[in-house]
């Protein structure tokens, strides 16, 4: 499996994608997935890169807390505005070691866990990392870390309109 940025090159591969949510598929067979002012997307790939096996697209946010009537910004975040696998890759385990089972998901995440480390100690300095999940993808994020932003929590992040269910969840980076 090979991870790469989404290139015009695997246009011609991504229409047999399927996730199971037509929104989340559609994105990546968008124009909006090459578009660097919504996000960079980056594609896991079959060995031969015939096939998408994923795909996530990160961009820059903020997360901010509110007081009484005012918001206030609280810190930077990334932005993990999409992550998918394909139907016939979910739930298979890459690497199995002691009864810990490491999933395609799992592999994927972390690479997009690395890319963002790696932005954040060169480029751009941020404490969160944010997204939206779909109530299928809870378990892969709270497995991670990830917290859920519920009505009592007086946190919230510049949310992206997706056509879908969505849970808003957070995940707070040690401070540097």
């Amino acid at each position: 499996m090979k991870i790469s940025e989404l290139q015009q090159r695997h246009k011609k591969i991504l229409d047999s994608f399927s996730c199971g949510n037509i929104v989340i598929d559609n994105f990546l067979k968008s124009n909006d997935a090459y578009n660097s002012s919504i996000g960079k997307t980056y594609v896991l790939l079959s060995e031969n890169e015939q096939m998408v096996i994923g795909y996530y697209t990160i961009s820059t946010g903020s997360v901010d807390y509110i007081d009484g009537a005012l918001r206030i910004k609280d810190a930077g975040a990334i932005h993990i505005n999409y992550f998918a696998i394909d139907e016939s890759f979910q739930k298979n385990v890459v690497f199995e070691e002691k009864g810990a089972k490491t999933y395609v998901s799992d592999y994927l995440l972390d690479d997009c866990f690395q890319r963002i480390e790696s932005i954040r100690s060169k480029d751009v300095g941020f404490s969160y990392i944010t997204l939206d999940s779909t109530p299928e993808g809870v378990w892969l994020y709270e497995r991670n870390g990830f917290c859920s932003i519920n009505s009592e929590d007086n946190i919230l992040f510049s949310p992206y309109k997706h056509e879908f269910e969505s849970i808003p969840m957070y995940l707070f980076l040690d401070e540097e």
